[in-house]
């Protein structure tokens, strides 16, 4: 008890010197002393001081988003400036928003439906060539490898829709934050929380009807501090809190059947494959049942994953600190919705007030959404983020400079089918992300029950000790390709 008030009185001192010299950074070290407050809480059980404390937090994070937007408010009159000038554009686009809603929206189903079926004619959405087969180990989890037959050089193997894309914060303005392309000249940025870009109007109304913009709308300084969790936030910003906990009791309770499945490889290929189709004939983003799927693939990645990198006291705290935060932002978003009523872009208020959050009423809602089960629902955020640590691709574009091969990357994008691919620093396929969509291409000739392998990052042009040392603080393996497999050899034998 007294280490725990002392916890809360350092935080509180914090706090207020912070508050007093109007000091952004002095927030860090309060948050860091709450966290670890709460995580005393749970161990004591005492959960409802910790929803206290985790509300008192949710304030603490507002403020931290209104100092850093105060830093930002000669950028964003010159934004509101240019958006000005595209009023008139605006304004139609709102009388034909009118008139969709007006004539039950048939218009836009049958435009959207056009689109579809053009795009299916060009491609398929979904490829998962025939000769290839998902294999399981115990040593090295799901893998793919070539079936039967032989797979030539230059073969399209696999394509699947991109489940989530992040822009790293470098690019919220130079890409649109929908279709993640380049933005032109007459782009604008969104009409509420101005952080972010888009092409047209279009993809600004599809990024809250179909994206994940609405429940990040505001909220992307927060974010800076745990880019790593950012992907399980939007699936469960799309499932709900208590729908979420649901589901991980029903994983708990069923824990054997989905090891059983884990080697059930045909389900597993027939579930991504109605996942690209649901997502391609636009079904709606907030569906539990979509995303309530790709958690439930997600989940059995974890053999896949080395746990030895967050065995750290530190990596823990920080691990349960992300957590927190996804618990909080996601609580907050379940609440500005319940009070405004936002269902779809065109409910949103265009005028966006964060601070309407009750402290008795956030309590009252943690309470009643989480009552006990807190520290069950830290435990499950906890091993979800560790997975997605480990199987996101980087959205990746060419270097501005023209001597140089390096490729930039604008962000990370969480892909299922493709995380199953395991590395070799001589791969036998390279991917490709484009248009909302990742490619596998084969670069040599593959034969029967050899390994479909692709190259993380891009260490090609550094030193095999430097390649090697990089694969294993980024993704904590040490890769058994022959260059690095002779290199650790001869330097063993130079040891002796």
């Amino acid at each position: 008890i007294e280490i725990l008030y002392r916890r809360y009185l350092s935080a509180k001192i914090y706090f207020w010197i912070a508050k007093i010299n109007y000091g952004r950074n002095l927030l860090e070290p309060f948050l860091i002393c709450l966290d670890q407050a709460i995580e005393l809480l749970l161990a004591k059980k005492s959960n409802e001081k910790a929803c206290i404390y985790l509300a008192m937090k949710a304030k603490v994070l507002i403020l931290h988003q209104k100092w850093s937007a105060l830093g930002e408010t000669l950028r964003r009159l010159s934004a509101m400036k240019k958006f000005c000038d595209i009023g008139i554009e605006i304004l139609i686009d709102q009388i034909e928003n009118y008139l969709n809603r007006k004539h039950s929206t048939i218009y836009s189903k049958q435009s959207r439906q056009q689109s579809i079926d053009a795009f299916n004619g060009r491609r398929n959405c979904f490829e998962f060539d025939s000769n290839l087969d998902i294999g399981y180990s115990e040593d090295r989890g799901r893998f793919i490898h070539c079936r039967e037959g032989s797979i030539p050089y230059g073969t399209h193997i696999i394509r699947e829709k991109v489940i989530s894309t992040i822009l790293h914060p470098n690019f919220y303005e130079t890409k649109c934050s929908y279709c993640h392309k380049n933005l032109k000249t007459n782009s604008f940025p969104c009409r509420r929380c101005i952080q972010v870009y888009f092409c047209d109007i279009e993809c600004e109304r599809n990024s809250f009807n179909y994206g994940f913009h609405r429940f990040e709308c505001g909220m992307l300084h927060i974010r800076l501090n745990y880019f790593q969790g950012w992907h399980l936030f939007r699936l469960l910003s799309s499932i709900g809190l208590k729908k979420a906990l649901d589901y991980f009791k029903i994983r708990l309770r069923n824990r054997n059947r989905f090891e059983d499945q884990e080697k059930n490889n045909c389900r597993f290929l027939n579930i991504v494959k109605d996942l690209n189709q649901q997502r391609i004939e636009f079904a709606e983003t907030d569906n539990p049942n979509y995303y309530t799927k790709v958690l439930s693939l997600l989940s059995l990645f974890l053999n896949n994953c080395p746990k030895e990198q967050f065995d750290s006291d530190s990596s823990v705290s920080k691990l349960k600190s992300d957590a927190l935060n996804i618990i909080l932002m996601i609580a907050w978003n379940e609440i500005k919705r319940n009070k405004f009523e936002i269902k779809s872009f065109e409910t949103q208020t265009l005028i966006y007030d964060p601070f309407f959050v009750d402290e008795k009423n956030f309590i009252e809602y943690l309470n009643n959404t989480l009552r006990d089960n807190l520290p069950f629902l830290i435990q499950n955020l906890v091993e979800q983020i560790r997975i997605l640590t480990f199987i996101t691709f980087g959205l990746c574009e060419p270097s501005v400079d023209l001597f140089s091969n390096k490729t930039i990357v604008a962000g990370d994008c969480l892909c299922l089918l493709g995380s199953l691919i395991n590395h070799s620093c001589q791969p036998n396929a390279y991917w490709d992300i484009d248009d909302g969509f990742i490619t596998i291409t084969t670069c040599d000739s593959i034969k029967n029950r050899v390994e479909i392998r692709i190259s993380y990052g891009e260490e090609d042009n550094e030193s095999v000790s430097k390649r090697i040392e990089w694969l294993k603080n980024r993704y904590g393996f040490l890769c058994d390709c022959h260059s690095c497999t002779m290199f650790s050899d001869n330097k063993n034998e130079l040891l002796k």
